[in-house]
C-alpha cells in the first residue's frame, strides 16, 4: 500500500494549528490526511509511552536524503494485530499527536478515524465513563459479533487484561436497554474485587478504553448482579 509525500505539507501545517483553534472542521481535516501522509520511522519503532501502552513512532522524514516511508494505513493491520497505537513526532515522552490502538481498531473497521454518531464521541485522552448498571432495569445481552469487536481485537485486549490485571478467564457480552445512547454497551467481567482499591480499577477502565473506538461505551456490572452468568470466554 503506498503513501503519500505529498500530504506531509498539509499534515506539518495542520499541526501547527494553535490548539485552541482546532475545531472540528480542522480535526477531520487532519484525519483525511494523515491516514496516507508518508513518515518515516524511529529507533526503535516501537516503544511504551507514559501511560505504559506501545506506539508505534513515526517522525517527519529528512528532506536530503532517502528514507523508508511508513503511513498509518500501510501498517495498520499489524499494528492492530499487535496491540500497539501510534506516535507522530515524538520527543522523549511527549509527541505531536496520539492514536491510541481503538483509534487504529476504527480506522480498520470502517475505514475513517472519523464515525458519525448521534451522540458525543470521546476526543482527546481515553475516558471510561462507565455507567453501573442499576438493579431493577429491563436489558438485552448478547455476544458482540465480528462486525463489532473482531476476533483480532478480543484477542489484544484478553491477553491485555490477563498480563496486567491478572484476571485469567475475561469475560465480555453486550447489553442493550431502550432510552440509552449508545444503545448498546460492552461489559468486561472487571470488577472491583480484582484490585486492590477504587483507584486502581478505575485506572484498569480507562485501559481498557484505551482498546476501544471513542463512540463505543462501556457498562460496569456489579459482581453479585445476576447478568454475571452471561458473560462469555472474551
Amino acid at each position: 500500500m503506498d503513501c503519500t509525500p505529498s500530504l506531509l505539507p498539509t499534515v506539518l501545517s495542520l499541526l501547527q494549528t494553535p490548539d485552541d483553534q482546532r475545531g472540528p472542521d480542522w480535526l477531520t481535516q487532519f484525519h483525511t490526511n494523515i491516514v496516507d501522509c508518508s513518515f518515516t520511522d524511529d529507533t526503535p519503532q516501537v516503544f511504551y509511552g507514559p501511560d505504559h501502552f506501545p506506539y508505534f513512532s513515526l517522525n517527519t522524514p529528512p528532506t536530503d536524503q532517502p528514507f523508508q516511508a511508513f503511513c498509518i494505513r500501510s501498517i495498520l493491520e499489524k499494528l492492530t494485530e499487535d496491540g500497539v497505537g501510534v506516535v507522530i513526532n515524538r520527543n522523549g515522552m511527549s509527541a505531536q499527536w496520539v492514536f491510541t490502538y481503538g483509534d487504529l481498531l476504527t480506522l480498520r473497521m470502517f475505514g475513517t478515524l472519523e464515525v458519525s454518531q448521534p451522540f458525543p464521541v470521546r476526543q482527546g485522552k481515553p475516558d471510561p465513563d462507565p455507567e453501573t448498571l442499576s438493579k431493577g432495569k429491563q436489558v438485552l445481552i448478547s455476544q458482540p459479533s465480528e462486525a463489532y469487536l473482531p476476533g483480532y481485537a478480543r484477542k489484544v485486549i484478553r491477553s491485555y487484561v490477563q498480563r496486567m490485571m491478572a484476571i485469567p478467564e475475561p469475560g465480555v457480552f453486550l447489553l442493550s436497554r431502550a432510552g440509552v445512547m449508545p444503545a448498546q454497551e460492552l461489559a468486561f467481567s472487571v470488577f472491583p474485587e480484582n484490585f486492590a482499591n477504587q483507584e486502581l480499577f478505575n485506572g484498569a477502565l480507562g485501559a481498557l478504553a484505551w482498546f476501544l473506538p471513542r463512540h463505543y461505551r462501556m457498562v460496569n456490572i456489579p459482581k453479585d448482579s445476576q447478568l454475571a452468568q452471561y458473560f462469555q470466554p472474551l
